[in-house]
């Protein structure tokens, strides 16, 4: 990932922050995302990227697990809600959110109802899995993997023909059954998402999503 926002996107290496494996405590991923409240301005474009654990569908209300998570304590984690409103309040124009792990549903809701930053999620079901692979001799997100694929070989294209290109690049696989979901401006090209409301995709009953999938990307 973070070669592909230097070498592809042309991102200075200073202006890309990792937080990886004993750094990426809830405390951490937080103190990061008020960092980037701090440090952005209006017409800057932010990528929020997150690899790894999450409770998919927790009635406490939890979401993101961190490395220092503690199954005694619900507040060691972060919710749907905090998530959100992290990311609402870091001022860049645009905001891209690309979270390879379980969807929340409740993220899914907030993002549709604020329409602030586009969301790129691994699956688009609670029940499904955001599987990981050994490709190429190196251990990734199935995800995290075909997107990157797909960004590098068309980095301008419309997210609706990202989605597309991950779509066929996880089947090609054919142990994996998840199915990408993009709440986004599905014309937007990535790290270009304007978050107009009028062209926002229209929300989605989880349970009859496959009657309407052609009115999300």
């Amino acid at each position: 990932v973070k070669n592909l926002l230097i070498e592809k996107c042309g991102i200075a290496e200073e202006n890309v922050m990792g937080i990886l494996d004993s750094a990426a405590t809830g405390e951490g991923i937080v103190d990061a995302l008020a960092a980037l409240k701090d440090q952005s301005q209006p017409d800057d474009s932010v990528l929020i990227w997150y690899s790894g654990h999450a409770f998919p569908d927790s009635p406490q209300g939890t979401y993101l697990v961190p490395h220092d998570f503690d199954s005694q304590n619900p507040d060691s984690t972060i919710s749907a809600e905090k998530l959100h409103e992290l990311i609402t309040a870091i001022p860049a124009r645009s905001k891209t959110v690309v979270l390879d792990t379980h969807l929340n549903p409740k993220l899914v809701e907030l993002a549709r109802r604020d329409k602030g930053y586009a969301l790129l999620l691994a699956e688009d079901s609670p029940k499904s899995q955001a599987a990981e692979a050994s490709i190429d001799g190196r251990y990734f997100g199935v995800f995290t993997y075909e997107l990157v694929q797909a960004l590098t070989k068309n980095l301008g294209a419309p997210l609706a023909k990202v989605k597309e290109q991950v779509e066929q690049g996880i089947a090609a696989r054919k142990r994996f059954a998840q199915r990408p979901l993009f709440v986004c401006n599905k014309d937007d090209s990535f790290l270009m998402s304007a978050g107009t409301p009028a062209d926002w995709l229209e929300a989605f009953d989880f349970a009859l999503r496959r009657s309407y999938s052609a009115s999300l990307i």
